[in-house]
């Protein structure tokens, strides 16, 4: 558990520095959680995105399941024919900065 708590420590280091950071190791050591929990802290800090997650088709479904169950964002899957993204554009991709009138 330390070491999770260290690595999202680090990745919001990495952040608050504008530097770049590869998650890289084994599988199943929760690189999926660890950046889940990562968008969700900087989310709760006030930093409201919107956030692109770009992963391979054949994980799409557990991306989606993970961030449904682990966080209370609004996760969207721009994946499907053109009509269907198009539709995703107009209706549920949007930037609602609070802050500007």
């Amino acid at each position: 558990m330390l070491y999770f708590v260290v690595l999202v420590l680090q990745q919001c280091s990495v952040y608050v520095y504008r530097q770049n950071c590869i998650l890289a190791d084994e599988m199943g050591l929760g690189k999926t959680i660890q950046s889940i929990t990562f968008l969700d802290h900087i989310y709760k800090y006030g930093i409201r995105g919107p956030f692109l997650i770009i992963v391979p088709l054949s994980t799409l479904g557990n991306w989606q399941r993970e961030f449904e169950g682990w966080t209370d964002l609004n996760v969207i899957v721009y994946h499907g024919s053109s009509a269907s993204r198009c539709m995703l554009q107009e209706y549920e991709m949007y930037y609602k900065d609070e802050k500007v009138h």
